[in-house]
């Protein structure tokens, strides 16, 4: 009996000290940190920053209502898919919904694109997609394996 409740109190406080259910990873930094440390690393050409007013004409109505914040460069260049963006949604849920909506929007860039930077449009098909928790974060690069390493390194 004594063993039972020297295992119950031990499970217990494990419970109180780690909690019962898996949390969301930190990440290293703000999610500027991240896109600077992306634009330091891959040669990217000029990048332009959107402003958040400007993401809702870019992006999705089901990506701008479902998330908590967002940070997007996109190429200065019009026939250069170059982008970093950055998403967190508003909670796991809306994650699916935002991730579904940037698929479809991909989608049409990449039909967009073919019709006059065939190049640009397989990059965009080969985007680098990295989904943690409530995070969305898609490299348009062409180093996507860098991406990919910088990113994941962003979260503990």
């Amino acid at each position: 009996m004594k063993r039972i409740c020297k295992i119950l109190v031990f499970t217990l406080l494990l419970f109180t000290l780690y909690g019962c259910s898996a949390s969301e990873k930190e990440t290293t930094g703000a999610p500027v940190d991240l896109a600077e440390l992306l634009i330091a690393s891959i040669d990217f050409p000029e990048m332009l920053l959107i402003t958040q007013e400007r993401v809702g004409r870019f992006y999705p109505a089901a990506v701008t209502t479902n998330m908590s914040h967002s940070l997007i460069y996109l190429s200065a260049e019009t026939i250069e898919a170059d982008e970093i963006a950055i998403f967190q949604a508003s909670s796991k849920e809306h994650a699916a919904t935002v991730k579904a909506a940037l698929n479809a929007h991909y989608l049409e860039r990449i039909a967009l694109f073919a019709s006059y930077a065939p190049h640009e449009a397989e990059r965009i098909r080969q985007r680098m997609v990295i989904e943690q928790d409530r995070w969305l974060i898609i490299v348009i690069s062409d180093d996507p394996q860098t991406s990919e390493r910088i990113v994941n390194g962003w979260f503990k």
